[in-house]
């Protein structure tokens, strides 16, 4: 049985955020399309995570949820001022 989580670099970690832009953009278009959004979501995924690298979760009903809570959570930071992006 294949692991079900892969260690990815920052840069695959926000290839594979763009990737889920379709799920996203019902709830909130303009953050699906944000690079600045997507880069920040990599540096806080890789922040506390030695090597810069990160858990990817696979499987579709598990990827779509945790996708779906990490955009929710940054975006939440985001709309009340709590994130930075530099």
């Amino acid at each position: 049985m294949e692991d079900q989580n892969k260690l990815l670099s920052k840069e695959d970690f926000i290839t594979g955020l763009r990737s889920q832009r379709a799920t996203i953009k019902t709830s909130n278009p303009s953050f699906a399309n944000d690079e600045q959004h997507l880069e920040a979501m990599g540096n806080q995924m890789t922040s506390k995570v030695s090597s810069n690298k990160v858990i990817y979760p696979h499987g579709s009903v598990k990827e779509e949820l945790w996708y779906s809570y990490k955009y929710n959570k940054l975006n939440a930071e985001f709309t009340e001022g709590k994130s930075q992006t530099s």
